[in-house]
């Protein structure tokens, strides 16, 4: 099965932060430290490192199902969306996304072309609960 586009998004990230959520997530992530993980996750919420501001527009894509990254895998693992509601966005909401889902539990890839701070990110979902 080839990739199908959900979603596109090009913006600035202030403060090099890209979150993928659920959106009634409570999670802090206090116990990231961007220095040591480009990405971090805390059950139904993903931290993802990306180019701030100063260093130009970036550019997200996100698809269903398997096909061609743009580079390196920045996380591989299963991510929790109990309102079966992805929300997509920069810490300042410059650019938010709400995708509904039909799995509470989803397999997601995520690929950018830097590993500390990508211009470039890809997300793929391949869920289904039962895992």
């Amino acid at each position: 099965m080839s990739a199908k586009l959900l979603a596109a998004v090009s913006s600035y990230f202030d403060h090099g932060l890209l979150i993928i959520d659920d959106p009634r997530s409570q999670k802090t992530h206090s116990n990231w430290n961007p220095n040591v993980e480009a990405v971090h996750l805390d059950d139904d919420s993903l931290y993802i490192g990306v180019r701030q501001t100063v260093s130009g527009i970036v550019s997200i894509s996100i698809f269903e199902g398997n096909g061609p990254s743009c580079g390196e895998l920045l996380f591989s693992g299963v991510v929790n969306f109990p309102s079966q509601k992805m929300r997509i966005y920069d810490p300042n909401e410059k650019a938010c996304l709400f995708i509904p889902i039909d799995f509470k539990k989803v397999k997601m890839r995520i690929y950018g072309d830097d590993f500390d701070e990508s211009k470039e990110v890809e997300i793929f979902l391949d869920g289904h609960d039962p895992l």
